[in-house]
């Protein structure tokens, strides 16, 4: 589990399932907690920093697709519908 947390007021908080990611990391004071270990994001590496940035693309990423993939459902549902329809009309 991931849990971003910051120290002010945060601009944006996103929270799904046992994943909150707060977009707005960089204020000073950030901590992290990975899997119930708090750290301060202001001493990780880099590299640390990086992947944090990574993990809140891929988030946003997969929501954007679930987001897709429930119009596209919802598409299919329609079209399934009009052509039941049409169908029973005999067109």
């Amino acid at each position: 589990m991931l849990l971003i947390k910051t120290i002010g007021n945060p601009h944006y908080v996103f929270e799904r399932s046992a994943i909150k990611f707060d977009f707005n990391y960089q204020i000073k004071m950030s901590k992290i907690t990975v899997d119930g270990q708090e750290y301060d994001t202001d001493s990780l590496s880099d590299e640390s920093k990086q992947l944090i940035q990574s993990l809140k693309f891929v988030k946003v990423e997969l929501d954007r697709l679930n987001a897709q993939i429930a119009i596209c459902k919802t598409a299919e549902v329609t079209y399934n519908k009009a052509l039941k329809s049409s169908i029973e009309k005999g067109n």
